[in-house]
C-alpha cells in the first residue's frame, strides 16, 4: 500500500478516463503494466474446514495501439505470466470412501509435503479493434463532454499454459485457449469529476491439453480444456486532487461486479490431493459471482506520459472445486486485482503525418 501512495511520483494523459482514453488520429501509444490477481479461499466438505487455498498470478503486459483515423484503433497486446502459483494451507490427504463411491478429505491424515503448483510463460498475444462513435472534445472546444467505445479483439492461443503439465512437471502460465473479447466503455466530463462504466466479456473457447499422471506418463494427447468465460461489469468516477497546466492527478473511486462461468480443466490442479481415477478426464469447476471495490491514483502528464495505480478487493460467491468430489470453496473468499501501469503518448509528428487539430 505505501508504494501506491507513492506511485503519484512517478508520471500519464488527460484525455478521457482511462477506460476511454484514445490517440487521435494517426498517432498512437505504448504502454507497460503489471498486473495481479488471486483468491484467498477456505475449502469446506459437508460442513467441515478441509483445509485452505490461495492462488495468485503475476503478468507483465506491453500493449501498443494506433488510430489509423479518428475514431479507428487498432492494438496489440502481448502478456508474460511472471508466476502463476496456488498452494496450500493445512491440506489433506484424500481417502476413498466406501459409503458414497468417491474420494473425501473428512478424517483424512495432514500432507506435510505437498508442493505448490506454479507456472509461467509467454501468454498468447491479442489483437484488437476500437470504434468510438463518440469523443469528447478538448478543453475549450466544449462541443462533446462524452466519449463512448465499442471494442473487439482475439486472443490466441499459447503455445503452453497452466492447465498442461510438461513431462518433466513444469508448466507455462495463462489460459492456453483462443478467445473473443468485446469491451463497451463511456465516460463522461463533469465539472469535476468524470465518471466512466465499462463492460467486458471474453468469451473462451477450447484448446486441447496433454493430460500426464503424478509420474509424468501421458494419459490422454488432446483432452479438450475449456477455460472460465467471464463476463466483468465496472462503474467509477475520477476525482481530481490537483491540477497543473501541464499535469493532473486524480483519484479513481470504483465498484466492479462479474460472472465467472463453469470451467473443465485438469483434476488435481485446485485440490491438494485426488483420487487417481479423476486425473484421467477433465473434471468441472463451478461458476461464480463477484464483487469488488477499488481505489486508484493517477498521474497525466497532458499529452506526454500517464501513470496509473491501483487495488480492487473483494469476495465471490462458493462454488465447486472439481464436480467428482463435494468440496466447495466457504463463503467469504477473499478475492483480489492490482496493477502498475505507465503509458507513453506518441503524439509528436511522425513521417510527416499530421493529425486533425485538437
Amino acid at each position: 500500500m505505501t508504494l501506491l501512495l507513492l506511485l503519484p511520483l512517478l508520471a500519464a494523459p488527460a484525455r478521457a478516463a482511462e477506460v476511454t482514453a484514445l490517440p487521435p488520429k494517426l498517432r498512437g501509444s505504448a504502454s507497460l503494466a503489471w498486473q495481479t490477481e488471486g483468491e484467498r479461499a477456505t475449502l469446506e466438505e459437508q460442513g467441515f474446514d478441509v483445509g485452505a487455498r490461495s492462488a495468485r498470478r503475476h503478468d507483465l503486459q506491453l500493449s501498443a495501439d494506433f488510430a489509423a483515423w479518428r475514431g479507428v484503433v487498432l492494438g496489440v497486446k502481448l502478456p508474460v505470466v511472471l508466476d502463476q502459483r496456488i498452494a496450500w494451507t493445512s491440506p489433506r490427504e484424500m481417502t476413498f470412501d466406501p459409503s458414497s463411491g468417491g474420494g473425501s478429505f473428512i478424517g483424512a491424515e495432514r500432507l506435510d509435503d505437498v508442493q505448490p503448483t506454479s507456472g509461467g510463460g509467454l501468454a498468447g498475444p491479442s489483437f484488437h479493434l476500437t470504434l468510438a462513435p463518440l469523443i469528447a472534445e478538448q478543453p475549450g472546444r466544449r462541443v462533446a463532454t462524452s466519449t463512448m467505445l465499442f471494442e473487439v479483439g482475439y486472443r490466441l492461443q499459447d503455445r503452453s499454459s497452466f492447465w498442461q503439465a510438461k513431462a518433466d512437471g513444469s508448466r507455462g502460465g495463462g489460459e492456453g485457449a483462443d478467445a473473443l473479447l468485446l469491451r463497451g466503455a463511456f465516460s463522461k466530463q463533469a465539472a469535476s469529476s468524470e465518471p466512466y462504466l465499462e463492460a467486458t466479456v471474453e468469451r473462451s473457447f477450447t484448446v486441447p491439453t496433454t493430460l500426464r499422471d503424478a509420474q509424468g506418463e501421458t494419459i490422454q494427447p488432446k483432452a479438450q480444456v475449456r477455460p472460465a468465460s467471464r463476463v466483468d461489469l465496472r462503474a467509477g468516477v475520477e476525482l481530481p486532487v490537483q491540477q497543473a497546466p501541464d499535469h493532473s492527478l486524480h483519484l479513481d473511486l470504483r465498484a466492479r461486479f462479474g460472472y465467472r462461468t463453469w470451467q473443465d480443466i485438469p483434476s488435481g490442479l485446485y485440490l491438494p490431493d485426488v483420487l487417481a481415477a479423476s486425473r484421467e478426464v477433465l473434471i468441472t469447476q463451478g461458476d461464480s459471482v463477484y464483487g469488488m471495490a477499488g481505489l486508484g491514483l493517477g498521474l497525466d502528464f497532458t499529452r506526454k506520459v500517464e501513470a496509473r495505480a491501483g487495488v480492487d478487493l473483494g469476495t465471490q460467491t462458493p462454488y465447486r472445486v472439481e464436480h467428482p468430489y463435494p468440496v466447495r470453496t466457504k463463503a467469504g473468499s477473499l478475492i483480489w486485482q492490482g496493477g502498475i501501469s505507465v503509458r507513453v503518448w506518441l503524439d509528436d509528428p511522425l513521417l510527416g503525418l499530421d493529425a486533425d487539430p485538437g
